[in-house]
């Protein structure tokens, strides 16, 4: 209620309409950050989430688009890394999943290759992954070690870029973009690395988007992480295909990347917790 309901409500709201303020300079990752409301904070996984999801509503006569980078990080880290057996998944499959892959290199389930995935690349520690597969500290060991064998490049990776931080204090992303770094922060080079490179494919992707949509009489609306939103007049889906394709295209289109970054594409014509899956044209 202190959060969400009232400041939207009481402090945010002009006619209906909440105005965000968009930061493009305010994190150091090179990622974009929210205020007035913050609406890239908006839980997702909870029922109170949800309610609150479903407060934002498209428009009568419009329809909500979200063009949504799929596993964007991981990609990133698939491209700096070279790793062989990532890039012959996403060679075989454009649209792979890096979290079941690596599960299969591993031997571990999806969710459980998920958060080892998630605390390997960026640096934490046996026990607190431990905690987070919930088992043993010997257990976790034994998962890490096999990590490092069966995607070997990681250790080099983290290893270059730490001695890149060390020699220069900065870590550089392929767009040239540049985070200055103390040689305490080394351990955080490869977060640094695959976010910035995400924060600037985003801000490509804005640039990119905008005139695809505003040809097509429509707006963008937000820009939540890995995902932009953007709206088009009408609820014929069948009307937007040309527009919404294009935009996925200018927005995957990254040949300079050794892997795929597709965009998963969703829409609501009612509100934001009732996304239905768009099915791309073949």
């Amino acid at each position: 209620k202190g959060t969400y309901l009232m400041p939207w409500t009481d402090e945010h709201a002009i006619k209906g309409r909440l105005h965000p303020n968009l930061h493009a300079n305010r994190v150091r990752t090179r990622r974009f950050s929210g205020s007035n409301p913050n609406l890239q904070n908006v839980p997702n996984r909870t029922k109170l989430g949800r309610m609150l999801r479903e407060c934002l509503i498209a428009d009568s006569d419009w329809t909500v688009y979200s063009a949504d980078y799929s596993q964007v990080e991981y990609r990133c880290f698939g491209h700096y890394s070279g790793e062989p057996a990532i890039l012959k998944a996403y060679r075989t499959d454009p649209l792979a999943d890096f979290h079941r892959e690596v599960g299969l290199l591993i031997g571990l389930l999806r969710d459980l290759a998920k958060h080892t995935n998630f605390g390997i690349l960026y640096g934490m520690g046996l026990d607190k992954l431990a905690r987070k597969l919930r088992c043993t500290r010997a257990r976790a060991e034994q998962i890490m070690k096999q990590y490092h064998a069966r995607i070997p490049t990681l250790k080099a990776l983290k290893s270059r870029l730490e001695a890149e931080i060390r020699r220069t204090g900065k870590v550089t992303n392929i767009f040239g973009a540049r985070r200055h770094l103390s040689s305490a922060e080394a351990h955080i080079a490869l977060n640094s690395l695959c976010q910035g490179t995400a924060g600037d494919m985003m801000r490509r992707a804005m640039v990119r988007a905008r005139p695809v949509v505003r040809a097509a009489g429509g707006n963008l609306l937000l820009q939540v992480h890995d995902d932009l939103k953007f709206r088009l007049p009408g609820r014929n889906i069948a009307a937007h295909r040309e527009t919404v394709e294009e935009v996925s295209r200018v927005m995957s289109d990254f040949p300079m990347f050794k892997v795929p970054m597709p965009v998963d594409i969703q829409y609501y014509q009612t509100n934001w917790a009732e996304k239905v899956k768009y099915a791309k044209s073949s």
